[in-house]
This record gives structure tokens, sequence and C-alpha cells, in this order.
């Protein structure tokens, strides 16, 4: 069965797991949290590949380059008018 406990959230983000769902944590150990249209789903991190932090850390980077180029911090070109740009730039 599945058990299901309401805990709180503190003003500095910190959430207690009831002591009955945390039998199977040691102190200290990582934890990913992953939401998804409102729900939260916590894992052990010992639970994934050793690549998910070098995965988490891409996807983060990737997300925040999407961010930039949505706001127009960048400008789109050819391959052709990149490389005349470049070699212009070379002078």
């Amino acid at each position: 069965m599945t058990d299901i406990r309401i805990t709180t959230m503190s003003s500095k983000g910190q959430v207690v797991i009831p002591q009955s769902m945390r039998k199977t944590l040691e102190e200290g150990e990582k934890l990913v949290i992953i939401e998804d249209a409102g729900m939260f789903i916590i894992r052990k991190a010992s639970d994934y590949a050793k690549s998910l932090q070098a995965d988490i850390e891409f996807a983060q980077r990737t997300e925040a380059a999407y961010l930039e180029v949505e706001r127009g911090k960048y400008v789109q070109m050819s391959a052709a008018d990149f490389l005349k740009r470049g070699r212009t730039h070379e002078r």
C-alpha cells in the first residue's frame, strides 16, 4: 500500500520527510527533486546513473541558453553569413 503523509515547507524552503518514510535514507544522502505540472517527485540520487549530475547541468545550461534566445539576446544567421562575419573580425 502507498504511504501518504502531509508535511509543510519552512520559510527557508526546507521540507521534513516524515520519519516513517525515511527508513531507507541516510543523513546527508543526496535527493533528486523533479517538478512536473505541480507534482513533485523525490528520489534518491543513488537510484540514477553516475552521469546524472552532468546530465542535469547540461539540461540547465541548455534551458538557460534557450531562454536567452527567446528573449532575443542572440541573432540568427545563415552559416555563410556567420563565416563571412568571422573573417571580417579576424582582420
